[in-house]
């Protein structure tokens, strides 16, 4: 991929990479196009194709006009990608409106989930009082 992609990768942080994910950012909506068209080809040159189904892209806009990137859209070989509000890049959660809100709601829920998962307390079927034992011995 890193030779492929040499002679149109930008610097940290307007391309990302992580395994198979790649984040491009950019300020504007066409040098966003422009950017994935690039990328498209370059990797089709060497035999390699985007996801059409699993690509996504987010717009944002922290100027003064919020309502510029309501209209953004973008397309991949010609089909319109799906926009989203949010999506999770490595471990995560990016938001459209530029708050950490749902990352924290994300990494709460999961560390709660692993614990119940590791402690079992959660267990309808476990007594209280050992659920309190269990709290108590952890704490």
């Amino acid at each position: 991929m890193n030779y492929l992609t040499e002679n149109i990768l930008n610097p940290v942080p307007y391309n990302l990479f992580s395994a198979d994910d790649v984040v491009l950012i950019s300020e504007s909506k066409q040098e966003t196009q422009d950017s994935l068209d690039l990328w498209r080809k370059a990797f089709e040159s060497g035999g390699l194709r985007i996801s059409r189904t699993n690509t996504e892209y987010m717009a944002f806009n922290f100027g003064p006009d919020k309502s510029s990137t309501t209209n953004t859209e973008l397309k991949l070989d010609g089909k319109i990608l799906p926009r989203v509000s949010k999506f999770k890049y490595l471990t995560s959660v990016i938001s459209e409106d530029g708050t950490i809100t749902t990352d924290i709601t994300h990494r709460t829920t999961s560390g709660w989930s692993k614990w119940s998962e590791l402690t079992g307390v959660c267990d309808p079927k476990m007594p209280i009082k050992t659920k309190g034992k269990v709290y108590k011995k952890n704490s």
